[in-house]
């Protein structure tokens, strides 16, 4: 198995930022209190995350993860940009200012949503068919099947707290779901589980299937997913968006179980492999 790459002190100094910034921003969109002049402080929150992501791929894969972010970081924007136009991916909506910079009429900050999506199913869904290991034609169908409906997951709860509470984007007509289109969420698990799938590929091109989690990110990746969809539930339920809120809550506790779930089955099968009754 090859290593992971060793992380310094510029990823502590992230993480704490991180952090901070999280900690800050969560007092103060829960309590409703962010002043209007600090809206800007959203898209760098969204611009951190992605940053995290970039440093999980990296520190994982290398430079193939690092090319790796950059192709979510654009393809991810080229992709929503082609949704605003035509509304083809997702449906027809449009994005407002309130999260700055724009790129083919995209926020930057999106692009860097997606790669921090990305990063925490790929670390959640990898957990998840771990005990699958030698099994490719299981494991990879069931690997990006799940990494997309992780993604899923988090606009569950993502989509209706940037829409409805704080207006980063608006749909046009009526949906279902908060007045979001299923289309929505079809394209977001097939873009989602399209990285997946170039992710995978690359890493078997690259002969890095087999490279170990790293041990600073991997576990620090999962605890952004927690963060990221704890911080919107909390918004959800004070914005009354109680399914979203309740329905999201209860997907990730049955994510997060299977993961551990996994990963205790594989650990208590190495122990096995390596007692001394085995030799």
């Amino acid at each position: 198995m090859q290593p992971a790459q060793q992380h310094g002190t510029i990823d502590k100094v992230l993480f704490r930022f991180f952090i901070f910034w999280y900690s800050v921003g969560l007092i103060l969109l829960v309590l409703d209190i962010l002043p209007p002049a600090l809206e800007w402080a959203n898209s760098v929150f969204l611009i951190a995350c992605g940053i995290l992501g970039g440093f999980y791929f990296y520190r994982t894969y290398g430079n193939f993860g690092a090319v790796f972010t950059l192709f979510v970081l654009f393809g991810s924007i080229i992709a929503e940009s082609i949704g605003v136009k035509t509304g083809l991916i997702f449906g027809h909506y449009n994005y407002s200012d309130q999260l700055g910079l724009q790129w083919l009429d995209v926020p930057v900050a999106i692009g860097f949503a997606w790669v921090m999506i990305i990063a925490v199913s790929h670390a959640i869904a990898g957990g998840i068919v771990k005990p699958f290991k030698g099994q490719t034609a299981i494991k990879v169908p069931l690997y990006v099947v799940t990494g997309g409906l992780i993604a899923v997951v988090m606009d569950g709860i993502i989509d209706p707290v940037a829409y409805l509470v704080k207006g980063y984007w608006f749909w046009d007509g009526t949906g279902m779901y908060y007045g979001i289109p299923l289309q929505n969420f079809l394209g977001w698990f097939l873009l989602a589980s399209f990285f997946h799938i170039t992710l995978e590929t690359g890493l078997n091109v690259t002969k890095k299937t087999e490279t170990s989690p790293h041990p600073y990110w991997h576990s620090r990746t999962i605890a952004v997913f927690l963060m990221v969809t704890s911080m919107f539930v909390l918004l959800g339920l004070t914005s009354k968006l109680y399914l979203a809120s309740i329905g999201v809550s209860f997907a990730s506790i049955i994510l997060l179980s299977l993961y551990r779930f996994s990963n205790q089955a594989v650990s208590v099968n190495s122990d096995l492999a390596y007692s001394p009754g085995k030799r």
